[in-house]
């Protein structure tokens, strides 16, 4: 359908979230993460260019501050999927998301075959 000028807009994709919940062990470990990593916006910026989309909001539901990281590759076990990072700021939000990218699944943005099924939520609109 195109919208105005000619162009077309976007179609909803449903995504399905990752909702990967850290440990006590792991949320100390995260926040001593975050706190000796200074660089955390070349961090962002080098998983951006490698096509993965980052939004930042207040979110209603859990009354925080969300962050999230989504893969938009054409496709493959992975496309749509959005990790999620919580917290009081924008900061520690991002903190958390690319602490768990970047420590718990190693820098591979998760596919469906390696998380946990009651990790997995689909996101409905």
């Amino acid at each position: 359908m195109a919208g105005k000028r000619g162009v077309k807009s976007a179609e909803y994709q449903p995504g399905l979230f990752i909702q990967r919940n850290l440990t006590l062990e792991e949320a100390t470990q995260c926040k001593a993460w975050v706190m000796d990593n200074e660089d955390l916006l070349s961090v962002l910026s080098d998983f951006v260019a490698a096509g993965i989309k980052c939004s930042v909001r207040h979110d209603d539901y859990g009354d925080c501050i969300a962050c999230w990281l989504t893969w938009h590759d054409q496709g493959g076990d992975k496309r749509d999927h959005i990790l999620t990072g919580r917290g009081r700021s924008a900061f520690t939000a991002l903190g958390e998301v690319l602490y768990k990218l970047v420590v718990l699944y190693r820098g591979e943005f998760p596919k469906t075959s390696g998380v946990s099924s009651s990790d997995l939520w689909e996101d409905v609109k």
